[in-house]
């Protein structure tokens, strides 16, 4: 029986650097809906409000429900608490005008995409719209704000159009990147965005975390130890992905990332994470408290499947004794298994499921068994499966895709390939060969 669904609030401050504001799109793959946050550095006292800028991390889907928030949070008011208020007593709280109450505390001079998906891009025109307005109104001038994303050849061009659409000035266009007109700022590896303060400051660090999507990043705030995960690990349940052998090595990536850290630093409430653990922000459920215990978690969970497939393999679909078979490959003769189609596999893998799941479980096969057909140099693995086919979607990838029926069979990318896919026999190679023979894979 599937868990349910944790509730997650509309607006709440994290820590004295993070505020989350739930994008008001719940669904079967966005929980709750997608979690944005809003990072600044620790509220000060009479702080100007030109010393307050912030970063916006994910944009949600473009709900209008979620506008009045994202207002309110830049206006102070957050879960009930103003901000503006986080560093004064209650005396020099009630002395405040009235009017402040709808005066802007804080304004968003960054904002960072961790992917290309719908659910984390589409509020973009939504959100500048607003903050155009906000600006407007404010009683200091202040500037548009930067969009950052990592590249993705694919998707870009579309997003790119959609903000050129937009009004002049919705944002500061990166003068940077080759086009003096894109909106973009690109990301990569190592890059760091942060805010500054009156006396402080809050940093995020890039990580590029493919897997989930080519384009994803993870986002270590410095100050708290922290990281925002994006799609990559989620607060309930766990994620899809394109690129499973990507995805595994991003996730001991951000494992080795978190012992390097060191233990997340108390909230502002002074409550700490348990010792040598490191708290996450994911775009999708609630704060997980335990981020290396998760990510172990995650990765384990992938290890299991993966040592299902494989064991499932070593038999033959009808239960009847193995006959081997070879194949000659670049020289190299292969003894490989019973040959297994990915539908037979869902039926004795997930015989306990409903069948309305099969269709994504027979992705997910897909994509272990892709791993698994190709060597792991990260592990020291070598291809321990074979396909035994070609596709025609394999002949239109690339020469080197297509050039060996054992190579990596390429990811479908529409409903039709994803058939095809379905009828695409493997076999588990002989275990001394995937040994002997790896630096030929």
């Amino acid at each position: 029986m599937a868990e349910a669904r944790k509730a997650v609030e509309d607006l709440i401050r994290l820590s004295s650097r993070v505020v989350r504001i739930l994008g008001q799109n719940p669904g079967p793959y966005t929980l709750a809906g997608t979690n944005t946050y809003l990072i600044s550095t620790p509220p000060v006292a009479h702080a100007k409000l030109e010393s307050r800028p912030s970063i916006l991390v994910d944009t949600g889907e473009g709900t209008e429900a979620y506008l009045p928030l994202l207002e309110r949070a830049l206006k102070g008011s957050v879960d009930g608490v103003p901000s503006k208020d986080a560093a004064r007593s209650n005396q020099d709280a009630m002395e405040e005008d009235d009017d402040d109450e709808d005066e802007l505390t804080a304004w968003i001079s960054d904002i960072v995409l961790t992917h290309k998906h719908h659910d984390h891009v589409g509020g973009l025109p939504s959100i500048l719209s607003l903050l155009s307005k906000l600006r407007a109104e404010a009683t200091v001038t202040l500037p548009a704000p930067r969009i950052h994303k990592l590249p993705d050849p694919e998707s870009d061009p579309e997003l790119v159009k959609m903000l050129h659409g937009l009004p002049k000035g919705s944002f500061i266009p990166c003068s940077d990147s080759g086009d003096a007109a894109s909106p973009l700022w690109p990301l990569q590896e190592g890059s760091v965005i942060q805010v500054a303060g009156a006396s402080d400051r809050s940093s995020l660090r890039v990580l590029h975390t493919p897997g989930h999507t080519a384009d994803h990043i993870c986002l270590v705030l410095n100050e708290e130890k922290t990281l925002l995960t994006g799609d990559h690990v989620l607060g309930q349940g766990t994620t899809v992905f394109e690129d499973l052998t990507a995805y595994m090595s991003s996730l001991r990536k951000c494992s080795r990332a978190l012992e390097e850290l060191g233990p997340s630093l108390p909230t502002h409430e002074g409550t700490s994470t348990a010792a040598a653990e490191n708290r996450l922000y994911p775009a999708h459920g609630p704060v997980v408290e335990e981020g290396r215990k998760m990510l172990k978690q995650y990765l384990d969970h992938r290890l299991e499947r993966e040592a299902q497939v494989v064991e499932l393999l070593k038999a033959s679909p009808d239960g009847n004794a193995i006959t081997t078979s070879s194949v000659t490959v670049g020289g190299t003769e292969y003894q490989l298994g019973a040959p297994w189609k990915i539908r037979q596999m869902v039926l004795k893998l997930y015989s306990n499921y409903p069948e309305n799941l099969f269709p994504a479980a027979a992705r997910g096969l897909y994509l272990h068994l892709r791993t698994l057909s190709s060597p792991d140099p990260e592990q020291g693995k070598a291809s321990r499966v074979r396909c035994l086919q070609t596709t025609s979607f394999a002949r239109r990838a690339s020469a080197e895709a297509a050039a060996d029926v054992g190579n990596c069979p390429p990811l479908p990318q529409t409903d039709h390939e994803w058939i095809e896919a379905m009828e695409l026999e493997w076999a588990l190679i002989a275990p001394q060969q995937a040994t002997s023979n790896h630096q030929h894979l």
